[in-house]
């Protein structure tokens, strides 16, 4: 058997395409990955919030109020946000826009935004101001001025958009990584699965000693170790709790396993902002899906995890498939220079 691997930038990130294959199949491999990486292209347009020309951000642009027809994709993508944002009270949510763009500016200049930016930012952001109407394919925004930010969804749902593409074109042996959102498919011959290295703050600069093994699975990584402030002595984190328009202020990773790579990434966001025990809670939802959470509370850390997240470790993964997320490298969940 060969392994062809490729990576190419999209979506604000490193994307790398794995797929294993006889080396007979090597040209047709070759082709199904282009095809691939064609599918997480076609996402990106549609998907993107930094591209003023994407259908998302047409959608935020249209009449408040309004149905608005949209593409498929864009409508799947909605549903899986809408269905995590109501599940997890808001905890994540696709309409953070407002108060991304705020803290994207206060990391720019260093100083927090004052209260009435904040205030009105906080107007036009809920779930609960979003109307999806799926026999007409439609999407209403309530509240004019309203910015949807689908970075915490949208890079695992083009990663398992790409695999896909692979099984189709009879490629299963595949896995997929979209800047720490990773999709695995079957197992590489002769191995049980594929490893996914895990960062986790305080272990910058360590060898990589334990990862996970999947099959047919997704693996998420949220976190906020690289991307943070620091105003008037006081850390801020680029992953914000929607509920308050606050940025998280203590150092922390969350790692989620599922069975699809838009709900891993999604639930990864939620459970940063929750916590382990209201996001365990959470993941009782979601049948098969485990996680880790690891913070840093009063200067010593603290870990948590689900109770078959050991199920997936794997000690000593000193060559993982898939290296440990470097969330600092992925610009639709940071906060740009």
């Amino acid at each position: 058997m060969h392994r062809l691997t490729r990576t190419e930038r999209h979506m604000g990130t490193r994307v790398s395409i794995s797929v294993e294959m006889p080396t007979e199949s090597t040209q047709a491999a070759a082709a199904a990955v282009q095809e691939a990486f064609a599918r997480i292209r076609e996402l990106d347009g549609k998907l993107s919030d930094y591209d003023p020309t994407s259908e998302l951000n047409t959608l935020t642009k249209a009449p408040s109020g309004e149905p608005y027809p949209v593409s498929t994709d864009l409508f799947a993508v909605m549903e899986k946000a809408l269905d995590v944002a109501r599940a997890s009270g808001g905890s994540f949510d696709p309409t953070v826009g407002p108060l991304v763009k705020l803290w994207r500016r206060a990391r720019r200049t260093g100083r927090r935004p004052d209260e009435r930016s904040l205030s009105d930012a906080r107007r036009r952001v809920g779930f609960d101001k979003v109307t999806l109407d799926p026999a007409s394919r439609t999407v209403t925004l309530a509240v004019a001025g309203m910015a949807l930010d689908l970075g915490g969804i949208a890079k695992g749902f083009a990663a398992q958009e790409a695999l896909d593409v692979l099984r189709r074109r009879g490629f299963p042996n595949a896995l997929v990584d979209a800047g720490g959102d990773v999709v695995a498919g079957d197992a590489p011959s002769g191995r049980t699965g594929w490893r996914v290295g895990l960062a986790e703050p305080g272990r910058e600069g360590l060898p990589v000693d334990e990862g996970v093994e999947v099959v047919r699975r997704a693996v998420a990584t949220s976190g906020d170790a690289f991307q943070f402030v620091v105003i008037e002595g006081k850390r801020y984190s680029h992953i914000l709790d929607p509920r308050t328009g606050e940025p998280l202020t203590h150092p922390m990773s969350v790692t989620v396993i599922a069975h699809d790579g838009a709900l891993a990434d999604a639930l990864a966001s939620a459970l940063a902002v929750l916590g382990a025990e209201d996001g365990f809670a959470l993941l009782a939802r979601y049948p098969g899906t485990q996680a880790r959470i690891v913070v840093q509370e009063d200067g010593s850390w603290r870990r948590s995890e689900t109770p078959g997240f050991h199920v997936f470790l794997k000690r000593k993964a000193s060559s993982p498939d898939a290296p440990p997320a470097r969330r600092d490298e992925d610009r639709t969940r940071s906060v740009p220079e």
